[in-house]
C-alpha cells in the first residue's frame, strides 16, 4: 500500500479542487489519502470537494512544511509516501507506476518524475531561465535514471511528487530530535527551502538510490506572480541561501562540497550566477536589482 498524502496552506480552492479531482482518478485506487491542513485561514475539512474524496484531513499547528511532513509520516500507515504540493496535478497512472518502481528496486529511497508547467498567465519569455528554481523538470530523461553521488545533480527528485519511504521519512527526523542540524521546508510565504535535498543526501548516506523517472509525471500550476520579477527577485538569493546551509551541513560528513559551484570562490559563483540568471533579459532596471540581491550575499 501507498499513501498519498498533500501538505497544504491557504491554498487556492480551484487549483486545489483539480489537485483532488486528480489523485480520485488514479488508475490505481488502493491508496491512503491525507490531507495536512497546515494551519489555513479556513477549514480545509468543511471543503464539499474535500468530504467527498474520503481524504483524512489532519490540522497541524506548527507552521511549515517539515512539521506538516513530519505529521504525515507519523500517521500514514504505509510504507510508501508520495507528497503531493497543492498546486499539482499528477497524470491518472502515478501510483500505479510509483509502486511498480518502489516494489522493483528495494535500493530506492526516493524518486519524483517529470513536472510540466501550466502557467495561468503567459510568463515573459526569459522566464525559462527559471524554471528550475520554480519546480519545473522537463529534462528528456530515460524511463529511470539513479543516482547515489554524493554531489547534487539533476537526477535528485524534486520535492513535488516525490515518492519515498516511510523508515527514510522516520530515520531522518529522528537524526533531527537527536540534533542533527535541521534544514527547514519552506514556511509559509518565505521562501527558504531545501528540505527535499537535504532527505535526499540523508538517504544516499544510508546506503540507498535516488532519482528521478519519465513514468511519474505532474503538471505544476503556477500562477501569474510567481512569473514576476519580484517574486524571483526575492526567491533567487533565497535558494542560494539554503544551498548554503545544506552544504555546510553535509561538507563535513563528506568531506568536499555536495554542490560543485561551491569549489569555486564566492567570487566566481557570484559571477556564474548574474550570467546565467538575468544576463538575457533586455532590462537593467531588473539586472541591477538582482546583482544588489547577489552582492548582498557575496557580503555576508
Amino acid at each position: 500500500m501507498i499513501s498519498i498524502v498533500i501538505c497544504t496552506y491557504n491554498p487556492d480552492l480551484k487549483i486545489f479542487k483539480r489537485v483532488i479531482d486528480a489523485i480520485g482518478n488514479q488508475s490505481d485506487k488502493n491508496f491512503e489519502f491525507i490531507i495536512i491542513d497546515n494551519n489555513s485561514s479556513f477549514s480545509i475539512s468543511d471543503l464539499d470537494f474535500v468530504k467527498n474524496s474520503h481524504a483524512k484531513v489532519l490540522r497541524e499547528g506548527i507552521p511549515g512544511l517539515t512539521a506538516a511532513r513530519k505529521r504525515a509520516t507519523i500517521e500514514s500507515s504505509n510504507d510508501l509516501i508520495i507528497f503531493i504540493d497543492d498546486d499539482n496535478v499528477i497524470s491518472s497512472n502515478y501510483v500505479e507506476n510509483a509502486k511498480e518502481i518502489m516494489s522493483n528496486n528495494n535500493q530506492i529511497a526516493v524518486i519524483s518524475g517529470l513536472i510540466t508547467p501550466e502557467y495561468q498567465s503567459p510568463p515573459p519569455s526569459w522566464v525559462i531561465n527559471f524554471e528550475e528554481m520554480l519546480a519545473i523538470r522537463k529534462k528528456n530523461i530515460s524511463e529511470l535514471r539513479l543516482t547515489n553521488d554524493f554531489t547534487y545533480n539533476y537526477t535528485f527528485p524534486i520535492g513535488a511528487g516525490m515518492v519515498i519511504r516511510k523508515n527514510i521519512m522516520e530515520s531522518y527526523f529522528q537524526e533531527i530530535s537527536n540534533g542533527k542540524l535541521l534544514i527547514e521546508g519552506r514556511i509559509a510565504n518565505e521562501l527558504t527551502s531545501g528540505e527535499d535535498t537535504d532527505i535526499c543526501f540523508f538517504a544516499i548516506s544510508k546506503g540507498y538510490y535516488i532519482g528521478i523517472s519519465s513514468l511519474l509525471k505532474l503538471t505544476h500550476i503556477i500562477p501569474l506572480f510567481r512569473v514576476q520579477i519580484e517574486y524571483l527577485l526575492k526567491l533567487a538569493p533565497a535558494l542560494l541561501q539554503s544551498n548554503y546551509l545544506i552544504n555546510s551541513k553535509w561538507k563535513p560528513v563528506i568531506g568536499k562540497n555536495i554542490f560543485k559551484d561551491f569549489d569555486k570562490s564566492k567570487l566566481e559563483v557570484f559571477i556564474r550566477l548574474v550570467y546565467y540568471s538575468l544576463v538575457r533579459t533586455k532590462s537593467n532596471q531588473i539586472k541591477h536589482k538582482y546583482f544588489l540581491k547577489l552582492l548582498s550575499l557575496l557580503n555576508k
